[in-house]
């Protein structure tokens, strides 16, 4: 994508500064989609509706879904959220306390125990609503018959393209007009491109999949779903203050339970400043990286290492907020032959203008969902 921009910039400025500035842009306004693109986690498809499967392991982890009921220490009926985590002889451990329950038998969601297996004794705050548990294996009967078997399945996931455009219209004078540092084509080139980047990684965040059979003028509109509707297993709503220890639990249950041990973690402003309370000058500060130029701070944290990059696009509403994504699963996907590039001297021939517009066919490959985790809600440290 950067040596077609470089072909197509027209300015004053010299080439390796136009680059420069280019490079920063993309930097700047879609940290998500330059780092992808540093990682080379990019790849065509030929349709507007791209497909992928996802074969990993099914989810070990769930919560307490008691209704609103007080369920005790002597509560053995106990409903969660998904009850299929769990199957007859597992274990089911839960977090909050450290108590062990044999299951011994599932209908639905609804989960037959025994409390209080091993040296922890029954507590109410094991089954306290919302609180979460986990499948830590099974424990078979002496002598048993084998257990039902639990097939792993491909699991199908999709997402479209969508298709980005920015145009470039100034009048035959204006076109020709000089600066000190570069014409004005060159300059609203520059500024066109830094705002398709910037609707590409609001998309890429806040997105929605969607194919609508009439857009404005009366076209086919698909659009791509972004990381906060794919991220749906990893999820935290912090509701305020946030400590180190809450943090560490939030990356080992969530943001590393899953994938590489090396992840992109976006923050919005309350967060990166949170975060750097909580760590202090543990945080490393990586060298500016000199091909995508993103600030980028280190966190060693229980399951892998965090790579925190600030994001303009959270805005007000995910100031207090942290996107975990996984480098090895998601991709930027684009139609063939129509990834982000400048169609010049689209003008009809009796206009004494000169328009050029940038556009793309570009969508999110977000792969495993399971791998990404998403932080919200949280309002400083604690």
């Amino acid at each position: 994508m950067t040596q077609q921009i470089i072909s197509t910039y027209t300015g004053a400025i010299s080439r390796n500064v136009a680059r420069e500035l280019l490079l920063q842009a993309e930097a700047m306004e879609a940290p998500i989609l330059a780092l992808l693109e540093r990682e080379g986690r990019v790849e065509p498809t030929g349709v507007e509706k791209f497909e992928w499967y996802t074969d990993g392991f099914g989810s070990d982890r769930t919560a307490i879904n008691n209704g609103g009921s007080a369920y005790d220490d002597t509560t053995t009926s106990i409903v969660v959220d998904d009850g299929s985590v769990f199957y007859p002889n597992s274990i089911l451990y839960a977090e909050a306390t450290g108590e062990r329950m044999l299951v011994t038998a599932v209908s639905t969601n609804t989960l037959t125990v025994v409390r209080g297996v091993g040296s922890v004794a029954a507590a109410s705050g094991s089954v306290a609503n919302n609180a979460d548990v986990r499948n830590i294996g099974s424990a078979s009967g002496e002598g048993s018959d084998a257990p039902s078997a639990r097939a792993t399945s491909k699991v199908a996931c999709y997402n479209y393209v969508q298709t980005f455009k920015q145009t470039v219209d100034l009048s035959g004078r204006l076109a020709e007009s000089a600066t000190l540092t570069e014409d004005e084509r060159g300059f609203q080139r520059r500024k066109k491109y830094q705002e398709m980047l910037r609707n590409i990684e609001t998309s890429f965040i806040f997105g929605s999949r969607s194919k609508t059979a009439s857009g404005a003028d009366s076209k086919i509109v698909t659009t791509t779903g972004g990381l906060l509707e794919a991220i749906t297993t990893n999820v935290t709503n912090q509701g305020g203050t946030l400590t180190k220890t809450q943090f560490e639990t939030f990356c080992i249950s969530k943001a590393f339970a899953y994938g590489s041990g090396v992840k992109l973690g976006f923050v919005g402003s309350t967060m990166l400043t949170t975060l750097r309370t909580l760590y202090g000058n543990t945080i490393t500060v990586v060298p500016r990286d000199t091909e995508v130029g993103i600030n980028i701070e280190s966190i060693l944290v229980p399951g892998g290492k965090l790579m925190l990059v600030h994001n303009r696009r959270f805005g007000t509403v995910l100031d207090g907020g942290l996107i975990v994504v996984d480098p090895q699963s998601a991709k930027k996907r684009f139609m063939n032959n129509r990834d982000i590039r400048l169609r010049e001297n689209i003008q009809t021939n009796s206009v004494d203008a000169v328009m050029d517009e940038w556009t793309g066919d570009v969508g999110l490959d977000y792969g495993d969902e399971v791998n990404h985790a998403v932080l919200k809600g949280v309002t400083g440290p604690a």
